[in-house]
């Protein structure tokens, strides 16, 4: 089946009657129809008058997206144009427009009169706040930021579904390759436009012809895992007996240790734990001895995978407990701070700061730089495979 040629073409130009003595000129678009066989020139929203450039500047911009100016005025002209330049592929495929004034409007709104179109923005923030909600905080953290980069690719507080293809995909791919993005952030972002899209197909927001991900379309790479660093006992060792003059890295210290000793219990559902996920008040840690706490064997249970782990508390715990005991329903002191009602903003600073701080820790006492909040649990299943529970229970 033969392909029909767009109503419309389009080229971006030097306009030669706004040059000035310093050889400078203003940006315009150009639009030729071929249905009416007439050529209009127009002025570009967003470009002042004193957003002129020279002809080897112009020629950079629309030679390739990879070419950087340090000069914040072509930085801002090159965006804008290439923002335009995506948003006029799609406006001049659409069979439906066909005079001057329909593309005019279409470039000024940014928008399509149809039903059957969706903003990717709105969708996208509806998924992170519905992550967010259910206490899913990097996974509504990484919509967020999704969102953010696709604005600033975009240069626009909204994107269509329909204006996505795999050109358009493409073109986004190599925005954040040339923006310093990680190869695996790149994908996880991809993933989520993704799913964005299924959302809106599957509650017949779009039509699913309208879906630029796949075979013969644009494909999402796998994620490529990093070579994994061997775990030594000894650097746990380490961690756990290094003395910390630092507050803050002390407490990082301290809960990730903590987490251990919990079978690698993640750090967001540790600093969460209630009191009444113990089995005893807090009198018995403010008065009582370890000896007498060990006799009596006190513990904690929480929920993974549906399965309930129950801990015994050893002297570690006992001690790291007393020490940041929490005034309210939380175990730890961790979220007692008054300075933001929500649970979640808090978790999202401690979180932030505790891998922060565990960088700075692996830097002062020499263990692998790698170190993340989720080695408690990778130090755990290493040293139950070397038999060492005993050893962890009678410390």
């Amino acid at each position: 089946m033969k392909k029909n040629k767009n109503n419309f073409t389009y080229k971006f130009i030097l306009d030669k009657r706004t040059k000035n003595i310093y050889n400078l000129y203003r940006i315009k678009l150009t639009l030729y129809s071929r249905l009416l066989k007439k050529n209009r020139i127009l002025s570009i929203r967003g470009l002042g008058k004193n957003d002129l450039i020279d002809q080897s500047s112009f020629n950079k911009i629309l030679g390739s997206s990879n070419i950087e100016f340090n000069d914040n005025k072509l930085k801002r002209i090159k965006k804008l144009i290439h923002s335009l330049d995506r948003n006029l592929k799609f406006i001049v495929s659409r069979a439906d427009v066909y005079s001057f004034d329909q593309v005019k409007t279409l470039i000024k709104e940014k928008q399509i009169e149809s039903k059957t179109i969706i903003d990717l923005l709105y969708f996208l923030n509806k998924i992170s706040l519905n992550h967010l909600q259910k206490g899913n905080y990097n996974l509504g953290k990484s919509f967020s930021s999704t969102i953010s980069v696709l604005k600033d690719f975009s240069n626009s507080k909204k994107i269509l579904f329909l204006q996505i293809n795999k050109e358009w995909l493409e073109s986004l791919e190599k925005y954040m390759f040339y923006n310093s993005y990680k190869r695996n952030t790149i994908i996880k972002y991809m993933s989520n436009i993704r799913s964005a899209f299924n959302k809106a197909i599957r509650q017949k927001y779009i039509p699913s012809e309208s879906y630029p991900f796949g075979s013969m379309r644009y494909e999402i790479k796998k994620i490529k895992k990093n070579a994994s660093v061997k775990l030594h006992l000894e650097h746990f060792e380490k961690l756990k007996s290094c003395n910390l003059r630092d507050k803050d890295l002390t407490l990082c210290r301290d809960i990730f240790v903590f987490s251990f000793f919990s079978k690698g219990i993640s750090i967001k559902e540790l600093i969460m734990l209630k009191k009444t996920q113990f089995n005893f008040n807090k009198n018995d840690f403010k008065q009582t001895r370890y000896l007498v706490f060990k006799k009596n064997k006190f513990w904690f249970t929480y929920n993974y995978k549906n399965d309930e782990k129950k801990i015994l508390i050893n002297k570690f715990m006992f001690k790291i407990i007393k020490k940041y005991l929490g005034s309210n329903k939380y175990i730890f002191n961790i979220l007692d701070s008054k300075t933001s009602t929500n649970d979640l903003v808090k978790i999202s600073k401690f979180l932030k700061k505790f891998n922060m701080s565990l960088k700075q820790i692996s830097n002062i006492i020499d263990i692998p730089n790698e170190i993340s909040q989720t080695w408690s649990k990778r130090y755990y299943e290493l040293f139950i495979e070397k038999k060492y529970n005993e050893w962890v229970m009678n410390l």
